[in-house]
């Protein structure tokens, strides 16, 4: 298991290992939506969430390897893709949920305890892992282990 052990609900957007779509895109992509993986329950006082996108592997380009997704590992993915740990994003949960409401985000169901175990795994292996982005993350496994976050 990951560094989020255990099963933990997502109220706005169902349980954690949610996939969401939507936009803001990145700027040279913005004419599509894009599929992102939120990694943990609101935590902390503004109740954030880390997400990690997923994106299209290149045909020519580097790309993390990290974790590869391929089809059958989500509805969402129809062809090789990657986690892209180097773009990482903390949004709040009103954030999220206000853009679900104003159809920026879409809820596009879970991805299965083995899919979300290599994403997370992932976070912690990337060289392409951003500082901020897993220092997020064990400040949520500390609180988990004291008892004071949400599982």
């Amino acid at each position: 298991m990951g560094p989020f052990p255990g099963n933990r609900v997502v109220p706005f957007l169902g349980n954690q290992g949610g996939p969401i779509t939507g936009n803001p895109a990145p700027a040279h992509d913005a004419h599509r939506n894009h599929l992102f993986i939120l990694l943990n329950n609101p935590f902390g006082p503004a109740q954030q969430v880390l997400m990690v996108s997923v994106c299209s592997v290149p045909q020519a380009a580097r790309y993390d390897r990290t974790c590869i997704l391929v089809p059958g590992d989500h509805d969402f993915i129809r062809h090789e893709s990657y986690v892209a740990y180097g773009k990482p994003r903390i949004e709040s949960s009103r954030s999220l949920l206000l853009g679900v409401t104003n159809g920026l985000f879409v809820d596009k169901g879970l991805v299965n305890e083995h899919v979300f175990a290599k994403i997370i795994d992932g976070l912690r292996k990337s060289p392409f892992s951003k500082p901020f982005a897993v220092q997020f993350a064990n400040q949520v496994i500390a609180a988990e282990k004291r008892g004071i976050a949400p599982r």
